[in-house]
């Protein structure tokens, strides 16, 4: 798999900003919106990267993309995650 295909994971990310967000949604405490955007932004980088396409679930796959600018509050994360790991995809566990 090229490098270039494959999203940027959250632990990366280097302002440390996202890591807060993250670490906040999944420890249940209450998101602001600033942490909410933070989230939004990296989850687009991650549904959208190339090294999804070759996903036979197509028709979820293109609902997660278009949805994904939609979330606007916690629970809207937590049901689109739920969304991604039943084709597979989980952005805030690294594997490999």
């Amino acid at each position: 798999m090229i490098q270039s295909m494959k999203p940027r994971y959250w632990r990366d990310e280097t302002s440390g900003k996202l890591a807060v967000a993250i670490q906040s949604y999944l420890s249940g405490a209450d998101l602001d919106e600033r942490q909410i955007s933070w989230i939004r932004v990296y989850l687009r980088q991650w549904i959208d990267a190339p090294v999804w396409d070759c996903d036979c679930e197509s028709v979820i796959l293109a609902s997660l993309r278009s949805a994904v600018s939609l979330l606007t509050s916690q629970a809207k994360i937590s049901l689109w995650l739920h969304r991604a790991l039943e084709i597979g995809i989980d952005p805030l566990v690294r594997r490999g």
